[in-house]
């Protein structure tokens, strides 16, 4: 049985993730798996070779995001707000070209404090063709059930996300990794909610190098990232897991318990049907009726102060 990865981050992940994407791909490759997502922090930057590179292997290439939402709205110092992690994957061309529209709006209009990030209201306006993981410890609904707000408030805001995306496109995403300390319980309460609200499971590893024993040269970079030294005993590390691209066997060993979540990343690759035109010439095309309008707009724009001395 296969396994698709879905929550992946590359060196595209500044500071965060170690491998360029190609090194991954090659990896999803030599274990036989039939897709693979790469969810960058807040960018799309390798999208495009991504997606020629994953064609060319004969690997089903899953267009990606892991974006932040300000709750107090996008204009908002996110150092002083409520920000939430989302996965976002197209599911075709249309929802690719609105993750393009979101992570540049991320940047031009809520690159504020310390992250690129949208709003509620931006997220409902370009959700449409688009399939939503809820996300790891740092997504809406995790910081909700850390903080301990009961089951009617959890499953208003699954509700919330089944809205604006659709019921069958959004997923509860949950994660093996025993050195998060909240990761079991938070676990537990997925698994819960999913028999509550009908949300489907979904399985991920939180990848963040390629092979298992790239995690110390990941750790190294993480430290340079956040300005701290390795020898710190209070700094964020993920040394004490296992962050790799996993084989399918270990993922689904991994989940045993809840094999649908396994299940359910083919599931998703089987939603996704993506086919980005490319190899002519994109140029807007301006229909024009008249020779003397034509040139009419063709002087007004080169040269709108001397129109009259050239008619």
């Amino acid at each position: 049985m296969s396994f698709v990865h879905l929550h992946l981050h590359t060196h595209y992940s500044f500071l965060q993730g170690l491998g360029n994407p190609e090194a991954f791909v090659m990896r999803a490759k030599e274990l036989g798996m039939p897709a693979l997502a790469i969810t960058d922090t807040d960018n799309l930057h390798w999208a495009f070779e991504f997606y020629l590179l994953c064609k060319k292997k004969w690997i089903k290439p899953i267009i990606w995001v892991e974006v932040f939402i300000c709750e107090q709205g996008q204009k908002y110092d996110a150092r002083d707000a409520k920000v939430y992690s989302l996965i976002l994957l197209a599911k075709n061309f249309n929802g690719y070209k609105n993750l393009i529209q979101l992570t540049t709006k991320a940047y031009l209009d809520g690159n504020v404090g310390s992250k690129a990030q949208i709003d509620f209201p931006l997220l409902e306006k370009y959700a449409k063709d688009m399939i939503a993981l809820s996300g790891d410890l740092a997504s809406e609904l995790a910081q909700h059930v850390v903080s301990g707000r009961d089951n009617a408030f959890l499953l208003e805001r699954i509700a919330y996300y089944q809205r604006v995306f659709w019921k069958e496109n959004y997923f509860l995403e949950i994660g093996e990794h025993p050195d998060r300390g909240s990761q079991g319980a938070y676990n537990q309460k997925l698994v819960e909610l999913s028999k509550l609200s009908g949300a489907p499971l979904v399985g991920t590893n939180d990848v963040h190098y390629a092979r298992a024993d790239d995690a110390e040269a990941q750790d190294f970079l993480s430290c340079i990232g956040s300005g701290r030294r390795v020898d710190d005993p209070d700094r964020r590390t993920l040394i004490d897991g296992n962050y790799s691209l996993r084989p399918a066997e270990e993922m689904r060993e991994l989940f045993a318990y809840a094999p649908e979540a396994c299940e359910n990343t083919l599931k998703i690759a089987d939603m996704i049907d993506i086919e980005i035109p490319h190899g002519k010439p994109l140029l807007p095309v301006y229909k024009l009726n008249e020779k003397e309008e034509a040139r009419k707009i063709l002087y007004t724009e080169l040269y709108p102060n001397d129109f009259e001395l050239l008619t």
